[in-house]
C-alpha cells in the first residue's frame, strides 16, 4: 500500500469513483423530476476484503460503495433506488497477468497473458 505510486491512486479514483459520480449526476435530475428511477453501480468484492497489492483499487471500489449508500439514502424519499453489485475477479485478458489473488484462490500458478 505505501509503495503504490500516488498517480495509481489518482487513476483508480478517477476511473472508478469519479466516473460513477458523474454518471449518477447525469441521470438523477431526470429521475427526481419523474419521481422514480433505478441506478445500479459497479463496485467490487475487493471493496469489502482487500487482496494484497490492490490497495488503490480496493479503496476506490469501497468509495463507490459508500457513494452508492449515500445516494440510496438521499434518493429513497424521491422514488430513486440506488444499488451496487460487487462482482469478484473476472477472468479476462486484462486480468490474466500474475495476481496474488488468483494464485491464492486457485492454488496454481497464474497464467501469462498473450500479447
Amino acid at each position: 500500500m505505501y509503495e503504490e505510486d500516488p498517480a495509481t491512486w489518482d487513476m483508480m479514483m478517477t476511473v472508478n469513483l469519479r466516473t460513477t459520480l458523474l454518471a449518477c449526476r447525469g441521470v438523477i435530475p431526470a429521475m427526481l423530476t419523474q419521481g422514480s428511477g433505478a441506478i445500479v453501480n459497479v463496485s467490487a468484492g475487493a471493496a469489502l476484503s482487500r487482496p494484497p497489492g490492490l490497495a488503490a483499487y480496493s479503496a476506490s471500489k469501497a468509495a463507490v460503495l459508500r457513494l452508492t449508500e449515500g445516494l440510496s439514502n438521499e434518493g429513497k424519499a424521491h422514488g430513486v433506488r440506488v444499488n451496487a453489485i460487487l462482482p469478484g475477479t473476472i477472468d479476462a485478458l486484462r486480468t490474466a497477468r500474475p495476481s496474488p489473488l488468483r494464485t491464492r484462490r486457485r492454488g496454481s500458478s497464474p497464467r501469462r497473458s498473450r500479447t
